[in-house]
């Protein structure tokens, strides 16, 4: 393959020397060493079994459309004899030279070029499309840069020329393309003005000839209507007049009922309606509106027939109007205005129930949240007095919301559950969250909303309910969880009042909840997020604990237990300290259970830690010792080993967490220190050995950094001893392996005080050669 070898020069420089002698119009024999040369690689990059043959020949290529004699070679490959591959590739080379190279264009050859491009389109008019369109895309391209300079009009013009060749259709195909280039195409500032004006002056023409193919007169194929909604969007780039485009806007909903006009159709009234300059002609934005209402039946039927393309589509364009004419829907007096927006809203709250489960049956409904968000902004952004009248119009809105979306975040069954995939499950609990935010800020707009939820709750208790249900209950109820007030605050007598006492009725029947997996794992849960309101209420706290407990040691639900009940030690500190004796019997049968992963077991260990910091000093050291005695008797034992061995690694890292748990948790005075002091005394040995024996091994340095540093941090003073010996010991490990956190460990021991600065100078010795050049 000569294209592979570097002396391409030698082999085309007859070739090369021809070229010159040509105008960029002209074409090379098709049998010249050259062209045999570019049809080899063309040939190589699509046929050539090899992958790194296939690559070199398409470095080959690319470097080729740089050179002036990819103009000729361009022409060459574009001949009828030549494969469909060597055209496009013809074509390929021709717009290069447009796109990229217009200043080397010859002024005098302008002419010349443009009827030879324009013959070579309409040559292909009938195919094949991919060479087609690369013409098309290098016309659009040529009358970007022309109409710069040699040829104002261009636009207009290549419209009546194509026109006068029965070539609509190519016109309709250039028209699609020229915005699209001149969001690819790198102009300057000034070009880039020079073209959009120009563009503005053809808009004219161009809505001139996308209405006669709307309209299918005498002589227009019915087929290019499609093409003609394709020019319509492109060129919203160039901002389309509204009063002008709105015939055609309108007349685009009579063709939303044909199904292979029906995506294009979306596509422009939702990027039409989402001007910015629309805003401006608030009377035509209504016409639009009441086309977009009479689409309700439309929707409804979508629905019942399952048929997710139509609605999402509907979806779109909703979602289009009142996002950007929120403030025109809201501050609207006349009642067939009004009626039109209830309209609305009343079919974005239709998209957001759409039946079935996000995202295996439908896959838009996610896309309706956020406006819930905005409208409820809109509404209280308002003067007071309008707003209030605005939420009274509404609250029915919004209580239905609330029902819908307590559908929509029930789990499927057991085994439609198991047949998803893991992508599937997971957009799906993503979906969950975005609808518990949706919950709490509709909570606080209308608090009213929630009695929605309290009679759910009340339902269940009196009649069975699906687990489905029940989960999906007590999922909304944690979800808005930091805006339910005790019952003796301020808002005593209204719904939150009565949110709290159903909160506490919900916590004291979590032990008679359906024994489904979700259901329990979303009750713990539940108890954590409400774990301020628990603070205040020992007697439903102590009840919450015992059953996150009794969990902890479950390997499916042991996640959910212990992050809730590390969220309850965080905010009941005090509280729960003063029964740590009994809440601290679990941990060792969880400790020594395998099923059970180590972040759960650290976790565990961490949020009794968090209690230990309210334990008498007497105390402290006892309850260290049920904690991490066997931690620390581990330790030592891989210490002591001689070789690292695979199996340990699982090992290792839970026992440095067990520690950097404590040191981390352990909120004490530096006078009431001493039982840490001990503990760092017994593992001191232990961690010094297992850092030098696992010294290759990024992840477990990094744990035992992490020891380090909060050791510091808890002890204070009483680690000044240590201080020498520690950093003699990471420098020594630094100087094997240049690991980040050895960096960043030494860097937190000079940070809050410079009474260690006598050790920067061998610290220095050490860090700073390993990063000169």
């Amino acid at each position: 393959h000569y294209f592979i070898q570097s002396n391409l020069r030698s082999i085309a420089l007859w070739d090369m020397a021809w070229a010159e002698e040509l105008h960029p119009w002209q074409a090379l024999p098709t049998s010249t060493p050259y062209m045999n040369e570019v049809k080899e690689a063309i040939h190589a990059l699509y046929k050539h079994p090899e992958k790194e043959i296939r690559s070199k020949a398409e470095t080959w290529l690319l470097q080729q459309q740089n050179l002036p004699i990819s103009w000729q070679a361009g022409w060459t490959l574009l001949q009828p004899s030549q494969t469909v591959e060597e055209q496009y590739f013809g074509a390929h080379f021709i717009h290069h030279r447009i796109s990229q190279c217009w200043p080397s264009i010859n002024i005098e050859h302008f002419q010349n070029l443009l009827q030879v491009l324009f013959q070579k389109l309409i040559e292909y008019r009938k195919g094949p499309t991919i060479v087609r369109t690369r013409l098309s895309v290098a016309v659009a391209a040529f009358v970007l840069h022309a109409m710069q300079g040699p040829w104002p009009g261009a636009i207009g013009h290549t419209i009546k020329y194509l026109r006068a060749q029965n070539s609509v259709d190519l016109a309709l195909q250039v028209l699609v393309l020229i915005p699209e280039e001149f969001s690819s195409i790198t102009f300057t500032a000034q070009s880039k003005s020079v073209i959009r004006c120009q563009a503005k002056q053809a808009v004219p023409e161009v809505l001139q000839l996308v209405s006669e193919c709307q309209q299918g007169g005498a002589g227009v194929d019915p087929a290019y209507k499609e093409v003609s909604l394709r020019v319509f969007n492109s060129w919203i780039t160039f901002e389309l007049p509204v009063p002008e485009s709105a015939p055609l806007v309108e007349r685009m909903f009579d063709d939303i009922g044909n199904p292979a006009l029906f995506d294009i159709v979306v596509d422009c009234l939702v990027n039409f309606l989402r001007q910015p300059i629309t805003i401006s002609y608030p009377d035509t934005v209504w016409e639009i509106i009441a086309k977009l209402a009479q689409l309700q039946a439309t929707l409804g039927e979508a629905i019942q027939n399952d048929d997710m393309g139509i609605c999402q589509g509907v979806c779109q364009m909703l979602l289009a109007t009142t996002d950007t004419y929120s403030k025109l829907l809201l501050n609207t007096s006349r009642p067939e205005r009004i009626s039109l927006v209830s309209c609305l809203i009343t079919m974005v709250l239709e998209c957001t129930g759409v039946p079935g489960h996000f995202p295996v049956d439908e896959n838009f409904s996610d896309t309706t949240l956020q406006f819930w968000f905005n409208f409820g902004d809109d509404i209280i952004s308002e003067e007071a007095d309008h707003s209030k009248r605005l939420l009274t119009m509404y609250s029915g809105v919004f209580t239905k919301l609330v029902e819908v979306l307590l559908r929509k975040t029930m789990y499927p069954s057991d085994d439609a559950w198991q047949s998803w995939t893991d992508d599937q499950r997971t957009e799906f609990e993503n979906y969950r969250k975005e609808v518990g935010d949706t919950i709490l800020y509709i909570q606080s707009v209308v608090p009213d909303c929630l009695t929605v939820l309290i009679q759910e709750y009340m339902a269940c208790k009196a009649r069975t309910c699906t687990w489905q249900k029940i989960e999906a209950t007590l999922f909304m109820f944690r979800s808005i969880a930091e805006t339910v007030y005790d019952e003796t605050s301020e808002d005593e007598g209204g719904c939150n009042g009565t949110t709290a006492r159903i909160i506490a009725s919900v916590i004291e029947s979590l032990p008679s909840l359906p024994a489904h997996p979700k259901v329990s794992r979303t009750a713990l849960l539940l108890c954590g997020a409400y774990s301020e309101w628990l603070r205040s209420h020992p007697d439903k706290l102590f009840p919450a604990v015992k059953v996150l407990l009794s969990n902890v040691n479950d390997v499916t639900l042991a996640p959910s237990a212990v992050m809730a009940f590390r969220d309850l030690c965080i905010e009941c500190t005090d509280v729960l300290a003063t029964e740590i004796a009994v809440l601290i019997e679990p941990f060792r049968t969880v400790y020594s259970n395998p099923a059970i992963k180590n972040r759960e077991k650290i976790r565990l260990c961490w949020s009794l830690c968090t209690l230990c910091s309210q334990v008498p000093p007497s105390d402290l050291a006892k309850y260290l010792g049920i904690l991490l005695s066997a931690s620390c008797a581990n330790l030592k034992e891989l210490a002591a080993k001689q070789k690292v061995e695979k199996s340990d690694h699982s090992t290792v890292k839970l026992e440095l967490g067990m520690v950097n748990a404590a040191f981390h948790a352990v909120a004490v005075p530096h006078s009431a220190a001493t039982p840490l002091l001990e503990l760092l005394k017994e593992v001191w040995d232990p961690m010094k050995c297992i850092l030098i024996l696992w010294s290759t091994d990024e992840s477990i340095i990094d744990d035992l950094t992490k020891c380090y540093w909060h050791a510091i941090n808890t002890l204070g003073p009483l680690f000044d001893d240590y201080i020498g010996p520690l950093i003699e010991l990471l420098c020594q490990c630094y100087e094997t392996h240049q690991y980040s956190c050895l960096l960043e460990s030494c860097a937190q021991v000079f940070i809050p005080s410079h009474q260690y600065s006598c050790l920067l100078e061998s610290c220095a010795q050490v860090f700073i050669p390993s990063h000169q050049y």
